[in-house]
């Protein structure tokens, strides 16, 4: 899992998979966001699949980390994501890397463990 701008991203959950098709060019899925985040501000909705940053394709976690681990404090983001309705939509989104720093969460053992990026 993964923590970027204000949302908890991942592969995209079986229980998803089971009600909706996923989009052609795969994507991580927006799982949550929180209030007041980037994510929260420029309408980058949860429930929904991200596949484009910057115009570079995201069909995985480990591509989208490629796409934005560079990326610096205030840099804005073009994000094309697809809706559960199967809607594309683009939004720009500012980064605010000082309060809503990328990180990732692990299950190690019974535990979850968080690793700042």
């Amino acid at each position: 899992m993964l923590g970027w701008a204000g949302l908890l991203l991942q592969e995209t959950p079986d229980a998803v998979l089971q009600q909706r098709a996923p989009p052609a060019s795969g994507g991580v899925y927006a799982s949550y966001r929180f209030f007041g985040s980037p994510s929260s501000r420029y309408d980058l909705a949860p429930t929904s699949h991200i596949i484009e940053v910057d115009s570079t394709p995201t069909p995985n976690l480990p591509s989208f980390l490629a796409c934005v681990k560079h990326k610096q404090d205030g840099d804005v983001l073009r994000i094309k994501y697809v809706d559960l309705e199967g809607r594309l939509r683009v939004t720009t989104l500012k980064l605010d890397l000082r309060w809503w720093p990328t990180f990732s969460l692990e299950r190690v053992g019974l535990d979850w463990v968080r690793y700042d990026l």
